[in-house]
This record gives C-alpha cells, structure tokens and sequence, in this order.
C-alpha cells in the first residue's frame, strides 16, 4: 500500500486535516465556556453537527455514486476549512451552533470518502487490512495533536488555535488536490 501514490496522498491528507480537527474537537467546549457559554449552549454546539449528519450519512452511498469519492473528499475538506476560519472568528459562543452546522456534512463526506477510497486503494484481499491503516493513521493524528494543541491554545488563544487548524485542513486539502491533479491516469474510481 504505501508504494501506491494514491494511497500516500490519501494518508498524508488525513493526518494533516486530522490532527487539527483533533484540537477542534478537544478544545471546543473549553473555548466556548470561556467566552461565557452555559453547558446547555456547549452540548447544543456540539451535537447539531451530528444532527445534521444524519440525512447526509443516509445519502452517502447515492453521493458517492453520482459524485464519485474523490469529489466528496474535496467536498468535505473545503466544508470543514471554512468552519475552522469561521470559528476562528466567532465572537459570541452562540456562533458555534450555526458554524458546527458544517461539520455534519462536511465530516460525512469527507469520513465516507475516505473509507471508500482506502477500500477501492486496498491490493486484493488486504481490505481490512488498509481500513486498519486509515484507523492507525488517525489514532497517531490524534498523539501528535494532543502533544501540542495545549501549548499552541495557551500561546494563541481560540483564535490562533482555529487559524492552525484551518490551515492543516487547508494543507490536506491542498496534498489532496495536488496529488489528484498529477496522479496516473487510472481512475481512483475504478
């Protein structure tokens, strides 16, 4: 698998977009409960992603037919970059419930993505074995992400903390596209 550009490409993709959305995911609640947000505004934040993603989640299989894997991946990376920069500029808590909104579509295009593209990369017979990678692949984003969001949240602030993240989000998107744009002429799709 790793001597498959494709499938490095993909890998690199998700460490990057990974280990901030890592320190997203992390640092929300504690960023929304310092500019005065009740508990009841921090779950409702975070769970309306989720709420949102149900009907995407139940379309995803006709999304990834009519759109193809590739597309739904960009999709999703470009979602969730604009809600990394859009959080960076949250100036009242309530803003995270309309912004997080993103995140159900965004996660789901990209997640479902991501898991069709490493099944149709995997050799024969080493299916399980590469969806194994992806997981390992996110699990080592999340140590790396754990071993610095705190130090760049104490040094910058949300603000700073959401640039950073929109920026990895933004370099996976970028690897991704490049890596798309001068992969082989072989479908992905295929």
């Amino acid at each position: 698998m790793i001597r498959q550009r494709e499938w490095l490409i993909l890998m690199i993709s998700l460490l990057l977009f990974w280990v901030g959305f890592h320190m997203s995911f992390v640092f929300g609640g504690v960023i929304l409960k310092e500019m005065g947000a009740s508990d009841q505004l921090i779950s409702i934040a975070s769970v309306i992603g989720s709420v949102v993603e149900l009907p995407f989640m139940a379309f995803s299989a006709r999304l990834l037919k009519r759109f193809g894997a590739p597309r739904l991946f960009v999709a999703g990376l470009l979602m969730q970059t604009l809600r990394f920069f859009l959080l960076a500029q949250m100036r009242v808590p309530e803003w995270a419930i309309v912004i997080n909104m993103l995140n159900g579509p965004g996660y789901v295009l990209l997640w479902n993505s991501a898991v069709d593209l490493v099944a149709r990369l995997a050799p024969p017979g080493l299916g399980a074995t590469s969806q194994g990678f992806m997981t390992s692949a996110l699990n080592l984003a999340s140590i790396l992400s754990a071993a610095v969001s705190g130090v760049i949240y104490d040094q910058l602030g949300f603000v700073g903390l959401y640039y950073i993240v929109g920026a990895l989000s933004l370099g996976a998107l970028t690897v991704f596209g490049v890596g798309l744009i001068r992969r082989d002429p072989r479908p992905i799709e295929a």
